[in-house]
């Protein structure tokens, strides 16, 4: 529990000041006490920093509180977030005969005090910084059940800007409490109930601590606790806002929201929360800052899987604490083995602060100088004393193995010393796997004299298993189903190293490939954005301990790691001979850890290792590997591992002719790897190199990277510009029309059609009719975005004609006459239908993956709308796999959008949200707000449907503030609002808030007359429903009338006549006759 500076001190105290608690703690001052605990500031002298130290001032005979204690401690060791106040120690003090532990000290005040003395906007910094912390709790399962302003406390950093830390972790659990917990003004209304609480009681309790903080009134307190809490299930206080004007509407709502009764009825995360201010207000804040995505990896924070070697542990202490008389001077110790990043030191940790809890005291050994002379008395604690030598290979290398042994026999002594005291003490060390290493530890034991008697124990500790990989990486993305292929692609690359996993980890977030800007993805969209991890440079941290072993390999092992690193799969034995390397296989892989060998096979895993052998290996021997694995798979037929090999060896052009070869065929996820190969080899110097940049340029401009795409595209047309005989026409026309398909993208129409007409211009002084045609057609295509239907479809007819003309081969380089796309947007479906299948064929024989994708795309659409249901299905599945195929993340949103559209129609709602959630994601993923909206639209229609109205109706207020803040162009912004203001007023119809409702019909009939004429059918229509539900007869026949005058469709009509005939049963037959 950490503790704010400057509380109330207590009158009569446990401890004074300047008395030294188990000779490490020195007290400072109190901070504050109770008739169960007690506070102080004292000073660490091991490490010379000032912290909290709090007693649980209840004899030991009260177990209960006892575990409570504990408990409180154990739930705070594996938090690691910078949100949250850190843990040290447990331990009792024998003095007092109290149980304590330490934390961090926190110099500050709390969050109302900050907030007040901030003001708004930086209260709601703090609250984000608040959210943060409880998504990670809420992440790891634990609930806090107290959050009040008490337990946040706010310190200025060293850059003076506010830090919120969350403390006192005396009632989380991550279970719902069986009574009633936690402080009166704050509770949440289910915890009072005694039904099931989970984190959306800490979300119920933080919003009162907001509206606290804003309008400086408790909304819930009363004169008793019992009125305070019946104040929770009886009343709803008035918005902040009507008492505090300053307070932003959007604030005003998330506050209301948040102090739902019904926890279904609030948010159902933190994340939730942010990411609802983030679209409600004008600036943004990321749902995670990188300091707190950092503090997901589980390095330090959560203890990820090695359940047998705490299983194992926790046995050996409890021998240890149970040793009989005639055993007590046997010295008991524990040897961890494990290799490289496996994770002795984070074991080690874990078992300290095991030991702590059952009240051992902890030396942990630097030096072994240090072992020789141990203060019996420092750090004793209840049960005894336990020696930690973290590194203990390494710590002896030093000396030879005679003194380690007199050191070892040093301790024995002290230990003698302290089983006379009636306590227990162990040593726990560590150690490297190595072979030799091990042999030379266990020769140090032996030859230990035999009354110096060691009962040792060893630990072998392994990497993680596939398992605890799928563990880890729910820890770090939040998502309890993880992707199993993305599971399998992290094992087979770290091979499951603990080190390797955490490093790996750090630079995907670091880089932003694991998560957006709207926090830690889904499973479903870590699926869909595909994280290539053949992209990621190799961490610092792994480098330099690679390096260490690297730099001790001899010519024959430099030699034989060249030629597996070249290799993508296990090589003969026979081989490495031809290769030059010499010397038995066998004595190799015990020296070199990363060489995994059967009787006829060998090769170097996990793939980072591979990876940084060969870019460790020297150009000559690598391309000397390539030669002579060229050679052999030639030998065995293997045709696509010869062209490989053949690729990187040391035959230049053979080499530059395969590698182009091999990118041409591989799908554009798994290209960049290779084009940068090409590139660092051959350096852009042709029109070869150019293509290839622009064949990266497309895979970035695919997955939403527009900017990196456009310097991409830009950078070839200066070179184009300034070196015209590296490049084909083609190639310069193909990076200004790359320029422009990035401007398209951002909605800059008048910036793309300028780098298209350029395009066009270069094509045809060049003559090239497919280009000029492609040219023309993307200038087609943006009227299909205004809306420009008939003159797009113009464009295209002639575009066609002038296509006939030309070769086959010139006809295929067309893949984007969008011809069928305009026919469907402009409502002429049978044309539709008819180019686009035409289409399909000429695309599939192209081989344009992405155009293909589209078309299948489009089809769907048509057959759902005609509700050709299986036929529409087909389509879109054909879509979303030729999607995936071409890593087109863009395409991938319209196709998920779509199959939630298509869900919805066959009220299949719920498979439709998880499908809409989906396309949200990507929309966001790709910064289309214009998508996110729509998206956003009709999962509140989905809602709708179902009968879940409040969640339709803040989906819907959420989605209008977002386009309030958001720039779209020609009129597309008013049509969303539109549909908006239509669900809204249907919504509040339905609940009969009728003047909301008409409010919004208003705001809807208004945006209709400005280009949303499609939408005036369904405004009439609603307006109609309310008039009938009003009994306002005068009005229902006016908007009747007006719905009959706009309903074109059989379905339009059939919806008009289920409303007057339930209008006929309503009126009287004579007003009925009127409509």
């Amino acid at each position: 529990m950490a503790y704010l500076r400057g509380m109330a001190g207590a009158t009569q105290t446990l401890r004074s000041q300047g008395v030294l608690v188990n000779n490490r703690y020195k007290i400072i001052r109190v901070l504050g006490h109770g008739a169960s605990g007690e506070v102080y500031v004292v000073e660490d002298t091991k490490v010379g920093q000032e912290i909290v130290l709090k007693y649980l001032k209840l004899p030991p005979e009260l177990t209960s509180a006892i575990e409570h204690f504990k408990h409180e401690f154990e739930v705070m060791t594996h938090l690691n977030n910078p949100n949250i106040a850190r843990v040290y120690n447990f331990g009792w003090d024998e003095e007092l005969e109290l149980y304590y532990f330490t934390s961090e000290l926190i110099h500050g005040v709390d969050f109302v005090t900050a907030s007040r003395r901030l003001g708004i906007e930086a209260a709601e910094e703090l609250f984000i910084q608040a959210l943060r912390a409880l998504e990670y709790l809420h992440g790891n399962h634990i609930y806090h059940f107290d959050i009040k302003p008490q337990n946040l406390l706010v310190e200025q950093t060293e850059s003076m800007s506010p830090l919120l830390k969350v403390i006192d972790f005396g009632l989380a659990g991550g279970n719902s409490p069986k009574k009633i917990i936690g402080t009166p003004s704050y509770i949440a209304p289910e915890i009072i109930k005694r039904e099931d609480a989970d984190g959306r009681a800490d979300l119920y309790s933080l919003g009162v601590v907001m509206y606290y903080a804003l309008t400086g009134i408790n909304p819930f307190k009363g004169d008793t606790p019992d009125e305070t809490i019946n104040n929770h299930l009886t009343i709803t206080p008035p918005p902040p806002a009507a008492i505090n004007g300053q307070i932003p509407r959007y604030l005003n709502d998330i506050i209301m929201k948040l102090l739902e009764v019904e926890p279904k009825d609030r948010y159902q995360s933190p994340g939730e929360v942010i990411h609802d201010i983030n679209f409600k207000s004008q600036r943004f804040r990321p749902a995670e800052t990188t300091e707190t995505l950092l503090s997901y990896i589980p390095s330090q924070g959560q203890f990820i899987g090695r359940e047998q070697e705490l299983a194992h542990f926790s046995r050996w202490l409890k021998d240890l604490m149970a040793k009989p008389e005639e055993e007590r001077f046997t010295l008991p110790m524990l040897w961890v083995i494990g290799g490289l990043g496996s994770g002795k030191s984070r074991i080690l940790d874990e078992f300290r602060k095991i030991a702590e809890l059952k009240l051992f005291g902890i030396t942990e050994i630097n030096t072994l100088e240090e072992l020789a002379s141990t203060d019996v008395e420092k750090e004793l604690a209840g049960e005894g004393q336990i020696i930690v030598i973290d590194d203990f290979d390494k710590k002896a290398r030093t000396y030879t193995t005679d003194v380690v042994c007199k050191f070892i026999e040093s301790y024995f002594k002290i230990a003698c010393e302290i089983t006379n005291l009636g306590k227990s003490t162990a040593i726990i060390i560590s150690s490297n796997d190595n072979s030799e290493t091990i042999s030379n530890i266990d020769k140090c034991f032996d030859l230990l004299p035999k009354e110096s008697s060691i009962d040792l124990e060893k630990i072998h500790i392994s990497h993680f298993t596939q398992e605890e990989v799928a563990r880890y990486l729910s820890v770090v993305t939040g998502s309890e189903n993880t992707p199993p292929s993305f599971i399998s692609r992290l094992l087979d690359y770290t091979g499951g190293n603990p080190l390797f996993l955490t490093e790996v980890f750090r630079q995907m977030i670091l880089s932003g490939m694991l998560f957006g800007k709207a926090g830690r993805w889904r499973k479903i969209t870590l699926e869909d954005i595909n994280v290539d991890l053949s992209l990621l440079e190799i961490p610092s941290e792994v480098t330099s301990r690679l390096h260490r072993e690297y730099q001790h390999l001899e010519e024959d092992e430099e030699k034989l790691v060249a030629i597996l690193s070249a290799a993508k799969t296990p090589i003969p034995r026979a081989l490495l001979a031809k290769y030059g390397v010499k010397g038995d296989l066998d004595v190799y892989t015990k020296k070199i850890r990363w060489l995994i060998a059967s009787d006829d096979s060998i090769q170097i895993l996990p793939l980072i290792v591979r990876k940084f052998f060969y870019q460790k290996t020297g150009e000559e021997l690598k391309r000397k590997a390539h030669d002579l694995l060229a050679a052999y798979y030639q030998s065995t037929g293997e045709n696509a591992a010869f062209r490989y090999h053949t690729s990187r060896g040391s035959d230049f052009e053979a080499a530059r002719k395969e590698l182009v070869d091999l990118i041409s065929k591989l799908p554009p996820l798994q290209t960049i790897e290779h084009i940068e190969e090409y590139i660092q080899r051959f350096g852009v110097s042709d029109d070869t190199a150019l293509k290839l940049l622009l064949r990266k340029a497309e895979v970035y401009k695919m997955r939403g990277r527009v900017e990196v795409a456009r310097k991409i595209y830009t950078s070839i047309t200066a070179i184009c510009d300034s070196n015209p005989h590296l490049a084909s026409v083609e190639t310069n026309i193909l990076a200004h029309i790359g320029v422009g398909l990035t401007y398209l993208i951002e909605k800059r129409f008048e910036d793309a059609i300028s780098c298209f007409r350029k395009a066009k211009e270069i094509a045809q002084i060049s003559s090239n009719k497919p280009l000029i045609l492609v040219a023309e057609n993307y200038i087609a295509y943006i009227d299909i975005i205004i809306g420009n239907y008939d003159y797009a479809i113009q464009k295209y007819l002639a575009s066609r004609e002038a296509a006939k003309k030309l070769s086959k081969s010139e006809r295929l380089k067309i893949h984007n006459n969008a011809l069928g796309h305009a026919y469907k947007r402009k409502g002429d479906i049978k044309n539709a239908i008819k180019t686009l299948k035409e289409d399909e064929g000429l695309l599939r024989e192209a081989g344009h993956t992405r155009e293909l994708a589209k078309v299948m795309l489009s089809l769907g659409e048509i057959y759902s709308l005609q509700q050709k249901y299986s036929e529409a299905e087909s389509y879109f599945d054909t879509a979303l796999k030729t999607a995936q195929e071409a890593g087109s993340t863009d395409i991938l949103y319209e196709v998920y959008h779509n199959i939630g559209n298509l869900l919805n129609l066959k009220k299949n709602y719920k498979e439709s949200i998880g499908y809409f959630e989906r396309a949200l994601d990507l929309a966001l993923y790709l910064e289309n707000h214009e998508a996110a909206a729509g998206t956003m639209i009709n999962i509140a229609i989905v809602y709708s449907n179902i009968g879940e109205h409040k969640r339709s109706e803040d989906m819907l207020k959420t989605a209008l503030q977002f386009l309030s803040n958001t720039k779209l162009d020609f009129g597309i912004k008013d049509l969303y609002l539109l549909r908006i203001h239509l669900e809204l007023g249907e919504l509040y119809r339905i609940s009969k808030d009728f003047e909301k409702a008409r409010l919004h019909l208003a705001e809807a009939r208004g945006l209709g007359k400005n280009g949303g004429k499609i939408y005036l059918f369904w405004i009439a229509l609603t307006e109609a429903k309310c008039a009938l539900d009003t009994n306002d007869l005068n009005s229902f026949r006016k908007y009747i009338a007006e719905a009959e005058a706009l309903a074109d469709t059989p379905d339009k009509k059939s919806l008009l006549k289920g409303i007057k005939d339930e209008a006929k049963a309503r009126f009287t037959r004579l007003e009925a006759q009127s409509f």
